[in-house]
């Protein structure tokens, strides 16, 4: 796993997932942190986020949530193992999947333009998945979409594409998003 400080609130992590690679991300927010998406496997979370976690003084008393960008396995896919560890913590999700798969945790599902804190809210991007959402950071105008946007589409085995499989409500969270001052966006797979 490669680790990446982006500025002073966000930190990237790099994963391996088959011949590719996807990406989590550590927030600071005014209560604690956020974690945002948990890879792949049970051996990401062992292996790369809970050391990356552990190394940022991150600890059960302090992560805040856990916000899952869509619900497939390269972004949702650690988080029964990641529950093992932090059972309390709030999972901001989305998806009725996630919420019926995981029924003894503490899942939210966020609307379009929920405040978090007085920094991050939520901005739902539906168009890869309909449950698609990203935090917009307003400290440093910086936006994590998961999948929900591509900066260059993804490459590899041919196995990859930049699917859109809702293209007027991908248009519609677009122009959504051109009324927002974002300055960055950082994606899983870029």
């Amino acid at each position: 796993m490669k680790t990446e400080r982006i500025n002073e609130y966000v930190t990237r992590h790099t994963l391996p997932y088959k011949d590719i690679f996807t990406t989590v991300y550590t927030v600071k927010t005014e209560g604690g942190y956020l974690l945002f998406d948990t890879a792949s496997y049970d051996a990401d979370v062992d292996d790369g986020i809970l050391p990356a976690l552990a190394a940022l003084g991150i600890t059960e008393e302090n992560l805040k949530y856990v916000f899952i960008s869509h619900n497939h396995l390269d972004h949702a896919g650690g988080l029964g193992r990641l529950l093992s560890y932090f059972p309390n913590t709030t999972v901001l999700s989305r998806s009725p999947a996630l919420a019926e798969k995981y029924p003894q945790a503490k899942i939210h599902a966020p609307e379009d333009g929920e405040a978090l804190d007085a920094y991050l809210s939520v901005v739902t991007i539906p168009g890869h998945t309909a449950d698609a959402a990203a935090i917009y950071d307003k400290r440093t105008k910086l936006m994590l979409t998961g999948d929900a946007l591509q900066l260059y589409g993804i490459f590899g085995s041919g196995e990859w594409g930049s699917n859109v499989r809702l293209p007027k409500k991908h248009l519609d969270a677009i122009n959504k998003l051109k009324t927002i001052d974002i300055e960055s966006i950082y994606t899983a797979h870029d």
